[in-house]
């Protein structure tokens, strides 16, 4: 088996559905809090292992069984300690909430227009859908759903949702970018009409794109909406109970939820923010947070096998990646910024550190993101990148030599606190110094780390940012908008290429798989050769639960779905 078979056999095994895809691209999601503890001397044996590649067939034979559920409950349970390894969310309000935590907590309370399940089939959800040509969405609202306050959802609520989602200040507002209208067409309706066809549009009103919040709790609520003092008012299978700052956040269980078949299991569930890896492996141990998304890798072998649970892997489509930070300073220079490309054993990381939780990754976007009616198409174009980009220390001398770098530190921002990410920073930092790179760590708080990523003052000093780049719905074009146009919220290198911009506006129009895919490899063609992101591993969705509970999903759908209404005893 090739390397991009083994790659494909991981997407074939990780994409089990098809057309739903929520990856707010929300790249560098928010990472740990805590102190990191690395001896020396874990840290130079993983050096050494990282100098040998691993062969494929091992690969294969140590990879876990992919699940996208746990099997499921068997009856309702008081409460629930959910961790949020990646620390508190900024905010839960919706469309400003693309980021691990943020979702992760939200998709629990807010209702989206359609829905996914956990292999990412779309269906109906608060409304029906009709498409009625590539130019118009007709949704029809139901007529039996009620805000936690007892009100209905009206049309009205809906609309003001969707356009309160498309003003420019939203991350999301890319999404909306060919929408030309949204009017209330019937007491009970709802048409978007586009200026161009979008091809993203209804798979993306399942995430937190299309979340439905009460248009007068929003216009009282102002600035303090989504935030621990201005709470939140949706429709969804969890009430937003409490939120202690710095603590935790308290969801219970809304009785009177529309959907009978989601209502949850679970009385209350509480979210903590323990981002310690050590810290949060204990209390699993101890049986005092049951349950958790997002695992890190460098808690597997400690929870492996242990009395109070399990762990589950299951599909996904993030990504651990550098993206250059800024478009001036030493990474201007393409000669550097390719020496990276090179420097970095990709294959070893996914094994060593991500405890075969990982496969390595060539592309800015993972092979898991592609569209499985067009996988030949992209499967194509991604052998050139695995060649040019395999891991070569005298290639990548050589780039550093033929480049203007003269020495001076390359600072490569981390999220304080999460050891895997730690572990990858130290490690990059030493390949990049065997080939005469001088590179600094800096590690910010969760919170400044994510404001971070759209705020380019925050990155003032900084030259790459090490993070998590994820799709939540099976579209590449989702991150490529957020990313590579002009002015999107994650281009942090200033990247701005007419043609490149021309195929991502086109492609979104075009409702042919095949001709999007096509659309697709030209652009990346131009620009991957800008080397403006470092791709190094494409991640599995690590779940662990205690043994007490059952019917976690367990895939990456997660994201997008609420997940925790499902959890429930398993006796």
């Amino acid at each position: 088996m090739t390397k991009i078979d083994d790659q494909l056999a991981f997407s074939r095994s990780s994409v089990v559905c098809v057309l739903y895809k929520n990856h707010y691209r929300v790249n560098g999601m928010p990472a740990i809090n805590g102190k990191v503890s690395l001896l020396a001397g874990a840290i130079s044996c993983c050096a050494a292992a990282l100098a040998a590649h691993y062969s494929t067939n091992s690969a294969n034979a140590a990879e876990p069984e992919i699940v996208s559920r746990a099997p499921a409950a068997s009856s309702a349970v008081d409460s629930i300690v959910w961790n949020l390894p990646f620390g508190e969310p900024s905010t839960l309000d919706p469309p400003n909430a693309p980021t691990l935590s943020g979702a992760g907590v939200v998709s629990n309370l807010c209702d989206a227009l359609v829905t996914i399940d956990e292999n990412y089939n779309l269906s109906g959800n608060i409304a029906t859908f009709k498409v009625v040509n590539p130019n118009k969405i007709v949704y029809k609202i139901r007529t039996d759903v009620k805000f936690w306050d007892g009100s209905p959802v009206t049309a009205e609520d809906v609309a003001f949702s969707l356009k309160r989602a498309a003003e420019p200040a939203q991350i999301v507002s890319f999404l909306f970018q060919n929408v030309s209208s949204i009017d209330v067409t019937a007491p009970d309706e709802v048409t978007v009409s586009f200026s161009k066809p979008g091809e993203m549009f209804n798979a993306e009103m399942a995430t937190f794109a299309g979340m439905i919040m009460k248009k007068s709790y929003v216009d009282a609520a102002g600035k303090s909406l989504g935030t621990a003092t201005g709470g939140l008012m949706c429709s969804g299978p969890f009430k937003l109970d409490g939120w202690k700052a710095g603590d935790s956040i308290v969801i219970t269980r809304n009785d009177a939820y529309w959907n009978k078949q989601r209502i949850p299991l679970a009385k209350k569930v509480t979210f903590t923010f323990v981002t310690d890896t050590a810290a949060y492996v204990q209390a699993m141990k101890a049986g005092e947070i049951d349950g958790s998304y997002e695992v890190s890798p460098s808690a597997i072998p400690a929870l492996q096998g242990i009395n109070a649970g399990r762990l589950f892997y299951g599909p996904s489509m993030q990504s651990i990646q550098l993206q250059v930070a800024s478009p001036s300073g030493p990474l201007a220079d393409l000669k550097l910024r390719e020496a990276f490309q090179s420097l970095i054993d990709r294959d070893a990381i996914a094994k060593v550190v991500y405890k075969d939780a990982a496969v390595a990754q060539y592309t800015a976007l993972a092979p898991a993101t592609w569209q499985n009616d067009a996988r030949e198409i992209y499967a194509a174009a991604y052998p050139e990148f695995e060649k040019s980009r395999a891991f070569d220390v005298a290639r990548a001398q050589s780039l550093v030599k033929e480049s203007t770098y003269q020495g001076e530190p390359i600072v490569l921002a981390i999220s304080a606190g999460e050891e895997t990410t730690v572990r990858v920073a130290q490690l990059i930092q030493q390949q990049a110094k065997k080939v005469g790179v001088n590179v600094t760590i800096k590690q910010m708080q969760p919170l400044e780390f994510s404001e971070a990523q759209y705020d380019a003052a925050k990155r003032t000093g900084i030259d790459f940012v090490l993070g998590t780049n994820f799709n939540a719905a099976q579209d590449p074009l989702e991150p490529t908008g957020f990313v590579y146009l002009p002015g999107g919220f994650y281009n942090l290198s200033g990247f701005d290429d007419p043609e490149v911009t021309r195929l991502i506006n086109e492609s979104r129009q075009n409702f042919d798989p095949k001709e999007r895919a096509k659309m697709f490899v030209q652009m990346q063609d131009i620009y991957e050769k800008q080397s403006g992101t470092i791709p190094i591993v494409s991640q599995r969705t690590v779940t662990f639960l205690n043994k007490r509970l059952a019917g976690a999903v367990t895939s990456f759908g997660y994201l997008s779905m609420p997940a925790l209404a499902f959890v429930g005893s398993a006796q």
